[in-house]
């Protein structure tokens, strides 16, 4: 059967090209697939619980490292301050599997320079004589190019996977408590 995308012989226009990646989606098994559906719907009746905003809030200090919320933390992430709008299902997605999707404004910049040393976190700045990465919780690193060995981009996300797996229950529905009230429905 073919699909889009497999027929042979498309003449190409302009400069269009073709360009084999190994930048492409996780494969994942049956098993891996239905344990990962197990845990998005375990996530899922937690966040389900009422909450208290409160607490959430101080339980999303942490998130604050990484994410601004009305011009308040970190830069390396995206601006959460109208995160509650973007539905449970959504948030959820997008905590427990960081890497699913992303734009690229936020893949990993990964630095080796000539002396072996490594610079990983957010791209500032990319000129002709400098790249600047601002790694996560740390300032903006500035590494002259003449020093860099070698320099990657991955479109994986510098927010790991796992961060809601050390909470309990009530802590999980506190957390989302507090992140519905950021669209100002405190759902």
């Amino acid at each position: 059967m073919r699909v889009s995308g497999d027929t042979p012989n498309v003449p190409l226009r302009g400069s269009a090209n073709v360009t084999a990646s190994s930048d492409f989606p996780e494969l994942v098994t049956v098993e891996e697939a239905a344990k990962a559906k197990a845990k998005f719907d375990s996530y899922l009746k937690m966040i389900s619980k009422p909450g208290d905003v409160a607490a959430g809030q101080g339980l999303f200090a942490v998130c604050m490292a990484c994410h601004k919320v009305n011009d308040v933390g970190g830069v390396i992430g995206p601006d959460l301050s109208g995160a509650g709008a973007m539905g449970d299902e959504a948030l959820l997605h997008n905590i427990l599997t960081p890497n699913a999707v992303m734009e690229s404004g936020y893949y990993r910049h990964d630095i080796i320079r000539k002396n072996g040393s490594k610079v990983t976190g957010s791209l500032v700045q990319d000129t002709k004589a400098h790249v600047s990465v601002q790694p996560i919780g740390g300032a903006v690193v500035v590494v002259p190019r003449a020093d860099i060995l070698s320099q990657s981009v991955a479109k994986k996300s510098l927010m790991p996977e796992g961060l809601l797996d050390h909470l309990s229950p009530k802590q999980v529905a506190d957390l989302f408590a507090f992140i519905r009230s950021l669209n100002g429905t405190g759902k």
